[in-house]
């Protein structure tokens, strides 16, 4: 191997020391030029080395593998004018793989390795969105002896700052508690003043926001509620929170044609776009449009696209969700084996699939699954099948018929059943529970999805006594969201009877605040906003997603069960 020169000061080389100017100033191009050009000045390794340098430089954007390569050329000892653009390329690559924490940590050694204020301030941006893009339990669960030691104020940071993000001083907030706990070491006041601006420019009020809704035809009843829903909270809210415009487009049967809407509503200024309600609105908007501005759909398609739009949302009241939502709460409570009765129709079947997985996903079992005519009212058949009281009266006939004798007996439903699950629409429910309690079914646990509780009070109510299911906290006494809260005070005050505000208002209501938080949850997805239909989130495929609370119909009115749930 050839002998390489001793090290020579880069003030040997004007070249040399221009090259450096340049990569402080972020002048790529000219530190390579005249990296080359120093090259020329020295013989043998040193030129060599000189070459790599502006190779490694000119391949900033390749994989890490190739760098890498050209690293280990130089044995491994890079100058220290190239440590932190190498490791800063190094971390892109494993950005780009979701190497979310590998990613972090070849950040942390390009910040150390920053030689000026441009790279520094660069270097601590990245660093912080890497600590954005790790899950919050994840990073809460870190091990210290796992981070380099110097990082624990920025773990602090991101713990202090990231659960508050949808509060609007939350970043404040969170940065004065991590300033209490004394540990800042590394973390520059420049990146807590932009820290702070960003959050302010993310809650900062959508200047217009056009809800595309069926205000014509079938569907303009809903869509009235939810329309009311939406403005009772945006006159209950922040007046310096409300978006500056709001427009309604009708996409019913006398309006635009959902897709003609969506462009109608971005050439008009929206920042984003709230609606249609129809599945079959949402797809015909996805598909005969190209989405440029947010779209926060008041569906959800089945199945999800496994290539989602970035600017597509999906938020819904599914009765999927409350199927699902139904069986974590049965699984709570200690229920593992539940039958099943569902109606014979599309729809059943679609909330006990639901059901079903949900159970098998957290351990449960599906015992059986009997269908019920959705046309009748005697549903004994169904009824007597599932809790297996047929074969108990069958093979009393059989002893009968061997002893010659009449036996006194009862009919005794099966016993390894923990719970019943009904599929079923309100007035379905009115029919099953009585009758299921009238055969042998009084102590059995009854589940359902949410949509089978009809709400309101009165004699109609008493049929769904015990009823388990899981809610959302809008129709839950005392369980709202302060948010929520001022919405229904609102509604209340333009002279809406309590007993008729429902779900679809609850709708409205998160529609709104979400139009203004769906990018801080989009980029956070370890946050959920306590809204009216429930604690939300949104999954990788922009859908928003529901947690509900589990309650059990007593005396007509919900009863939480938390304090039941482990």
């Amino acid at each position: 191997m050839q002998e390489r020169e001793g090290p020579r000061d880069p003030a040997d080389s004007p070249r040399i020391t221009a090259a450096e100017v340049a990569l402080s100033n972020d002048d790529l191009s000219a530190a390579i030029t005249l990296l080359r050009m120093a090259a020329q000045e020295f013989r043998g390794a040193r030129s060599e080395d000189l070459l790599l340098e502006a190779q490694i430089l000119a391949n900033e954007s390749s994989a890490d593998q190739q760098l890498q390569t050209l690293a280990n050329r130089l044995d491994g000892q890079l100058p220290a004018r190239l440590q932190g653009r190498y490791w800063a390329s190094i971390a892109a690559a494993q950005r780009d793989r979701g190497q979310t924490d590998q990613a972090l940590r070849s950040q942390w050694e390009a910040l150390q390795a920053a030689r000026s204020p441009q790279q520094r301030l660069r270097a601590e941006a990245l660093l912080w969105k890497d600590l954005q893009a790790i899950p919050l339990d994840q990073l809460m669960q870190a091990e210290s002896e796992t981070w380099p030691a110097d990082l624990s104020a920025w773990q602090a940071l991101a713990l202090a700052v990231r659960p508050r993000l949808l509060a609007l001083d939350g970043a404040a907030q969170g940065i004065a508690e991590w300033r209490e706990q004394g540990n800042t070491k590394g973390v520059s006041e420049l990146l807590i003043t932009r820290i702070q601006a960003m959050h302010r420019y993310a809650y900062a009020p959508v200047k217009q926001v056009a809800l595309l809704l069926p205000l014509s035809g079938d569907l303009s009843g809903p869509s009235r509620r939810i329309q009311m829903g939406f403005l009772a909270a945006y006159y209950s809210s922040n007046a310096e929170q409300r978006p500056i415009a709001i427009r309604f487009i009708d996409v019913g049967a006398n309006g635009l044609a959902p897709a003609a809407g969506y462009r109608e509503a971005v050439a008009g200024g929206a920042e984003i776009v709230l609606g249609p309600l129809s599945k079959t609105a949402v797809e015909s908007v996805l598909s005969g449009a190209e989405i440029t501005t947010p779209l926060l759909a008041l569906n959800r398609i089945d199945p999800p696209s496994s290539s989602p739009s970035p600017n597509v949302f999906q938020f819904g009241l599914a009765p999927e969700d409350e199927a699902a939502a139904t069986a974590s709460t049965a699984l709570a409570l200690g229920y593992q084996q539940i039958a099943i009765l569902a109606g014979d129709d599309e729809w059943s079947e679609r909330v006990t699939d639901a059901f079903v997985s949900a159970l098998h996903e957290g351990g449960g079992t599906a015992l059986e699954t009997q269908r019920y005519p959705s046309n009748q009212d005697d549903l004994s058949g169904p009824i007597r099948a599932i809790l297996n009281i047929d074969d108990a009266d069958q093979r009393t006939e059989r002893l009968e018929s061997l002893l010659n004798i009449r036996l006194k007996t009862e009919p005794k439903r099966r016993s390894d059943a923990d719970a019943l699950f009904i599929a079923a629409r309100p007035n379905a429910a009115q029919v099953l529970i009585p009758q299921i309690r009238f055969h042998d079914g009084l102590d059995l646990p009854v589940l359902a999805p949410a949509s089978a509780f009809p709400g309101g009070s009165g004699d109609v109510e008493s049929d769904f006594e015990g009823l388990i299911f899981a809610e959302m906290p809008w129709l839950i006494p005392n369980a709202m969201p302060a948010s929520a809260a001022a919405a229904y005070a609102e509604l209340v005050s333009e002279g809406q009877e309590a007993n008729q505000i429902g779900r679809l208002e609850a709708l409205g209501i998160d529609a709104l605040h979400l139009a203004k938080l769906i990018h801080i949850l989009k980029e956070q997805p370890g946050l959920n906003y306590s809204g009216a239909t429930g604690s939300l989130h949104v999954n990788k495929q922009g859908i928003i997603q529901r947690r509900l609370e589990p309650v059990e119909v007593r005396n007509g009115t919900l009863s939480r069960l938390l304090d039941q749930l482990p």
